[in-house]
């Protein structure tokens, strides 16, 4: 999946870790501040097991991922 700006380039993208997380607040909390800023970035958020780690930071590695906050309930 490739996520474009509306001028059509390629964001940054940061992202939270955690599981669950329906009560996390910072994708609508960061994309707010980087869209206010009309900074490039996009924060996403990836609900995962443990056992996925491995295949994120794989991902990571393949894409523009900059960076991800961990966190736990």
């Amino acid at each position: 999946m490739a996520f474009t700006l509306d001028n059509g380039t390629a964001p940054k993208i940061f992202g939270i870790i955690r599981n669950p997380l329906k009560n996390s607040l910072s994708a609508k909390l960061y994309n707010s501040i980087f869209e206010k800023q009309k900074l490039p970035f996009v924060y996403l958020p990836f609900e995962l097991e443990a056992s996925s780690l491995k295949n994120l930071l794989l991902t990571m590695r393949l894409t523009d991922v900059e960076s991800l906050n961990v966190t736990a309930p």
